[in-house]
């Protein structure tokens, strides 16, 4: 097991609120995506959702590989937040790399928190 500290917290926290919603918000509009680009977006939500979740369980057990499933939501995270902007709010592909910087930029910042709390003390 690992040792409970702020970091782990943070990094559990962020990525359960993620699960939760991607595969809340991903099953919900799968019905409702009419195009490719909808429907890429739904995938990849419901991807970070589920990996959101094996993280979770992979970071509480101080698994090696979970950073790389942190890395994998990460960028199933990215992606959905270019393919929201561009194929569910109609913005240019400006906007939409935009969205899909900021994504990263929070994904990143996850990643980090999980090195922190795999790290040893």
């Amino acid at each position: 097991m690992i040792r409970l500290s702020g970091w782990l917290v943070a990094a559990l926290v962020l990525l359960a609120a993620t699960a939760w919603l991607g595969l809340r918000n991903g099953l919900h509009q799968f019905s409702q995506a009419t195009t490719v680009g909808q429907e890429l977006e739904t995938v990849s939500e419901l991807a970070y959702g589920v990996l959101g979740a094996l993280a979770c369980g992979a970071l509480l057990t101080a698994r090696r590989w979970a950073v790389i499933v942190v890395l994998g939501w990460g960028a199933a995270v990215t992606a959905a937040c270019a393919l929201a902007a561009a194929s569910w709010g109609g913005a240019g592909w400006g906007a939409a790399l935009a969205a899909g910087m900021s994504g990263a930029v929070v994904a990143l910042f996850v990643v980090w928190l999980a090195k922190r709390a795999l790290a040893p003390s």
